[in-house]
């Protein structure tokens, strides 16, 4: 568990001191009515969804459990927004 201390606000994001895990992204990333927050939404309800390291890591679970291209393709713009969040968190 996460201590508000160890928790920072910026905007409407609830940012992790650093290093924030893709789960921990997912868990604070608004869901929009886009294909992301669809991604986004199945991945929290996604019981066995793994804390993955990599893109090509959650590309495969995903390839696995037999998602659309369309999914694939919201997946890796979420998985670009995780990152840009962590370039950001190392610059705070």
């Amino acid at each position: 568990m996460i201590a508000v201390s160890d928790t920072i606000i910026v905007g409407h994001l609830i940012m992790y001191r650093w290093p924030m895990t893709f789960r921990e992204y997912i868990a604070q990333r608004r869901c929009g009515d886009n294909p992301q927050g669809d991604f986004v939404g199945d991945a929290r309800r996604d019981r066995n969804f793994p804390d993955v390291q990599s893109w090509p890591g959650l590309k495969l679970y995903l390839v696995r459990r037999g998602a659309c291209e369309e999914a694939i393709a919201a997946a890796q713009i979420v998985w670009q927004g995780y990152r840009a969040a962590l370039r950001r968190q190392a610059g705070a």
